[in-house]
Order: C-alpha cells, then structure tokens, then sequence
C-alpha cells in the first residue's frame, strides 16, 4: 500500500533517455557570456495511476503502474553581462530564459485519467485543463445576458497547460560609492498556461451577489461566464454547465525581488560591532505585478504542488527584510 493506493509488487522505476546540445560563447571583450542549450528528453514506463475492478475487494480502487510514455523538449538561455566596471559605479546583468513543451504520448491501457478539471490525455500537454466551451449571444440587446442567450457545448475541450512553458528572468545588479552600496532588482515573467479562477466559478455559482451579474457594469463576457457557470443550457433533457469562462491566461510580470546593501564603515564594525566587516541589507519582496489574470493573483495556490489551485487564497505577500551581517 502506497498512501491510500494499492500497492503493486510489479511497479518498476520510470525510465528517462534524452539528448541535448549547446554551446557557450563569451563576447564584447569577454564582458558577457551566452549560454544556450536544447534539450529533448523521452519518459517510458511512466508512473500513472491505474482503476482497478471493484471485484478485487481492494480497500481502494486504484494503484500506481507503470504505463506512461511522455515526450519532452526546450531550449534555455543564459546571458550575463558587465555593463560598466569603473571604482564609482558598476552594472552587471543577468537574463535567463526557457521555453519547454511536453506531450502525453500514451497511458497503458487507459484512455485518459480525470481529476476534477486536469486531465492526463495522450497527444495533449501533462496535466492539461478540460472544459465545455460555451458560446453566448445578447440577442434582444438589452445589455444582459440571459440564461436563454448562452449555449454550452456538451463536449469537452482542452485549455491547454498549466505548468508556466515560458520562464524569463532579468537580474539587474548596481555597485555604488565607491562599491560600498549594492543595490540589486529581480524581475520575473511567467506565461504560455492558463489558470483556473476557481474562487470566482465558485462564488458565482453559490452566490446571487456575484458581481458578474449583480454589478450593473458587468460586461457581457462576465455576465456570460456566470450564466454558462450557474444556469448552462439544456441539450436533450440534460443540462450543462461549464466553468470555462474562469480559466484565464496566466501570463504575469512580477518585481519579485530589491535590495540594498550597505557596507558599514569600518570605524562601526572594528570599535563598535568589534569585527572585521559589516553590511546592512534592506530588502523587500513581491513589490508590483503586471497581468490581465481575471482572479486574485496567478501565482495564489490553495495546494502545495506544481499545479495552480486558485481558490479562496490570498496572493503571494509582500514583505521586507532587514539583515545585519557581521564578519570576524
């Protein structure tokens, strides 16, 4: 037994083969590096987790086997250069970057796998977002969308992954007076995933004071999410809903990270602190984020894993930190 799993006495570890290339260059007379690599890698005997038959009196009905096959490949890169090297002030810069993409090619003798909205499909990303697509029409033009006004497919479709595939970071650092001041700037960019909003799908469809349909401003694509969400359409006898209308591109610019860091003089850190040196750092953490993300924040996660669970949580927090090293 694995957790709340069957065990599984035939469960062997995954096997990975990849291949990849690259190359490092150093330019402008040695005052910057590129770094470039690709990779492709290929995952067999993948660990998935298999139904098995209610006949089996298991105390649960599903164990770990091994049955996934999964491509994977991305290129990286790594730029860093000295912009200015002199006594008075000093500029070094640091951009990296990725772009990764991945694809299910099998599951064993499964289909798909389904938890909740993520789903395990060969030929679609890992852990892909599934839905039913919605349409909508304000066809009286009275500026309200009505439960009659939005159709529901009745078939699933993907919102591609939710695992950031484009990662970009830029590092600026500054040396100051004479090197006794640094101050440095850390600036993230996460994008190609989506995110689920499920805080708004899930307030709007136990709640009549949703504000996409209570607040009188509403636009018509958030009147329409939330009527698709709470009421749908019916097809044959059967209704639909879906909560598509909330997955959002997850795509964000965040100043993740300043800092300043001053070197005492050493008059303060000989007599007073009584030690060879001193430094005196301010910093603070998660200052402004730039996104068209409909929910709190793209990076709010109600669980613990990769995959973002945005729901009753709040954004990652602001903070400041304040260090006094000392050096004997």
């Amino acid at each position: 037994m694995i957790g709340d799993q069957a065990g599984n006495p035939q469960l062997k570890p995954e096997r990975t083969s990849e291949t990849e290339f690259g190359f490092d260059a150093r330019v402008l007379h040695n005052r910057a590096s590129v770094q470039l690599t690709y990779f492709t890698r290929k995952t067999s005997d993948g660990i998935v987790v298999m139904p098995i038959a209610p006949s089996s009196t298991s105390s649960s009905l599903f164990q770990y086997a091994n049955g996934g096959s999964i491509n994977n490949s991305g290129l990286e890169a790594v730029v860093t250069a000295q912009l200015a090297d002199r006594n008075a002030i000093a500029w070094d810069l640091t951009v990296s970057a990725s772009h990764g993409t991945n694809k299910i090619n099998s599951l064993g003798p499964q289909s798909s796998i389904v938890i909740g909205n993520t789903r395990q499909v060969p030929g679609y990303p890992v852990s892909s977002l599934f839905f039913r697509s919605y349409t909508y029409n304000d066809a009286n033009a009275d500026g309200r969308i009505q439960a009659s006004e939005v159709t529901v497919d009745t078939a699933f479709r993907s919102y591609g992954y939710q695992v950031p595939r484009d990662l970009v970071s830029i590092s600026n650092g500054f040396d100051l007076l004479s090197r006794r001041l640094r101050v440095t700037a850390l600036l993230d960019y996460k994008g190609g995933h989506s995110v689920f909003d499920a805080s708004g799908a899930y307030l709007c469809q136990q709640f009549l004071s949703c504000p996409d349909e209570s607040n009188p401003s509403a636009t018509l694509a958030q009147q329409a999410r939330s009527v698709a969400n709470r009421y749908g359409s019916v097809v044959n006898g059967t209704t639909y809903t879906t909560a598509a209308g909330y997955v959002s591109n997850g795509r964000f610019w965040r100043l993740r990270e300043v800092a300043a860091t001053v070197t005492l003089p050493n008059t303060l850190s000989h007599k007073i602190l009584r030690g060879d040196h001193a430094t005196v750092t301010l910093g603070a953490r998660n200052l402004h984020m730039w996104s068209n993300y409909s929910g709190v924040d793209p990076e709010s996660n109600y669980g613990m894993g990769d995959l973002q669970n945005d729901f009753m949580t709040a954004a990652p927090p602001t903070y400041y930190t304040l260090r006094l090293n000392l050096h004997y």
